[in-house]
């Protein structure tokens, strides 16, 4: 592919998705560090009731990534991530208010219901055209790491001089402007009618995709990595919270998602040079070593940094490359739909990651290492399958 830069009319709608997609990483990242330790101090809180908390932001996010999907391919991009955005806000908002620990379950789930990523990777997709793709994707992963990165280096710092609760009131704030931007400065994108052969071939095309081997490696790539970055984004800190203590975790931690931005922004360059199964193998072989350093348990600083930048490294470099080659591929009629199944993947692969990995940790953490390590296999020869097809299940 040639060198093609984001064309003006269409820069626009890149930054509104970034900043939709950025400003809901940033309201959720800057408390997922103190997500298990607030469910512990309010009414019926529990150390279990923390970590249901935790765990099913990822659980509603991945099962409501493909009705999400499917609602955009019937009422298009925007109206679907006012519709999630609005979600969010709402469950930010609760979270703010309660001061029950079911109530702030409950305010968890109803942020992730909020699942706007496939909606706004399809949107961002079938706007721009097949060259701009990568750029657009990879700059929206940008923002998105950015705000992960702010997230984690500035939820310790901030926490040392207001509470929890103030947190999730300014992110309804910040997550608000947004909502109100994309509702006022957006054009609504066009949607074909949806008529009943369109309804009819969706079955035949999801058989079609299912029963193809490229489709399905990006699936469990997409679902290995995120299981590896949220296992190891739970473990890590851990690590961290005993050698320098939890107000000094973002040294490594931003450090490290910086270098893994850069990472993905050279990535990007081969991925539309149409080196994908390279990359994705690249990717894989990271996980495998970040895998058997994870196994040694050192408390050491540089091995703990190395560790964060090669799993960060994957986790952003599968970030923007699913959604590239998915777009690239998928009919438009079924645009929104695909991508919430492969959305769908990742966020289960986060919600058994931290689940997983969580359960294990006191007791078993040796099993919940070799579990990385094993997937991180998986991962890389999942890649070895993968090849670079245009359309598929048409």
């Amino acid at each position: 592919m040639s060198k093609s830069k984001i064309k003006k009319e269409n820069l626009i709608l890149v930054i509104v998705i970034a900043l939709a997609l950025g400003s809901r990483q940033l309201a959720m990242n800057i408390v997922t560090p103190f997500v298990a330790y607030y469910a512990q101090t309010l009414l019926f809180g529990s150390l279990v009731l923390g970590g249901i908390a935790l765990g099913i932001f990822n659980l509603t996010q991945g099962f409501c990534q493909v009705p999400f999907g499917n609602l955009y391919d019937k009422i298009g991009g925007k109206k679907v991530v006012l519709i999630g955005l609005g979600a969010l806000i709402c469950g930010l908002f609760l979270s703010f208010i309660s001061n029950n620990a079911y109530v702030y379950v409950l305010s968890r789930a109803l942020q992730g219901s909020g699942a706007i990523t496939s909606a706004a990777y399809s949107w961002l997709s079938k706007s721009v055209s097949p060259e701009e793709r990568a750029d657009s994707i990879s700059l929206v992963g940008v923002v998105v790491g950015l705000a992960s990165a702010i997230a984690l280096g500035g939820g310790p710092v901030l926490i040392k001089f207001i509470s929890v609760k103030t947190l999730y009131l300014a992110s309804t704030i910040i997550v608000s402007l947004v909502f109100l931007f994309v509702l006022f400065f957006v054009k609504s994108d066009v949607v074909e009618n949806t008529k009943k052969e369109k309804i009819e071939g969706k079955g035949i095309y999801l058989k079609k995709i299912f029963k193809d081997k490229k489709f399905i490696s990006y699936l469990i790539i997409a679902f290995s990595a995120n299981y590896i970055g949220i296992a190891s984004f739970f473990l890590i800190p851990e690590y961290l919270k005993l050698s320098i203590g939890i107000d000094s975790m973002w040294k490594v931690l931003t450090p490290a998602i910086l270098i893994a931005i850069v990472i993905m922004r050279i990535s990007t360059k081969f991925i539309k040079k149409g080196y994908v199964k390279r990359v994705a193998f690249l990717a894989g072989i990271g996980t495998i070593i970040a895998g058997l350093l994870l196994l040694t348990e050192s408390r050491n600083l540089l091995l703990l940094l190395i560790e964060s930048i090669l799993v960060f490294g994957a986790y952003t470099v599968v970030t923007a490359l699913i959604p590239t080659v998915i777009n690239d591929f998928v009919d438009d009629k079924f645009r929104g739909l695909v991508n919430g199944i492969a959305n769908g993947c990742s966020y289960l692969g986060s919600f058994l990651g931290a689940t997983i990995s969580g359960l294990l940790f006191s007791n078993n953490l040796i099993i919940a290492l070799i579990i990385i390590l094993v997937i991180g296999i998986v991962f890389t020869c999942t890649t070895l399958i993968m090849s670079n097809g245009k359309k598929v299940g048409v």
